[in-house]
């Protein structure tokens, strides 16, 4: 499965439709896309979704309150940060 279409799946199941494009960037130097949601609700999060080795992976920060989690600084280090496990 390709990234972009593992990505379509993961998102079919959100409760509500992204608010931000998708931006590209890498997760553990894989490419990787990054999109955020804001449901009417309030609840917001910022899912990444790349593919190793040929298997999905899903990252979630989430937040569910104001300020949204993308005026948030703590997701952004978490991201750059992450390694695969060899």
């Amino acid at each position: 499965m390709s990234r972009e279409n593992f990505t379509n799946h993961v998102i079919s199941g959100a409760p509500c439709r992204p608010h931000v494009a998708e931006d590209n960037g890498t997760l553990g130097g894989e490419p990787s896309r990054e999109t955020e949601f804001v449901c009417p609700n309030g609840v917001s999060w910022i899912q990444v979704t790349a593919i190793r080795d040929g298997r999905g992976y899903v990252m979630l920060f989430a937040a569910s309150e104001r300020p949204f989690i993308s005026n948030r600084p703590l997701a952004r280090p978490f991201i750059e940060s992450f390694a695969f496990d060899a």
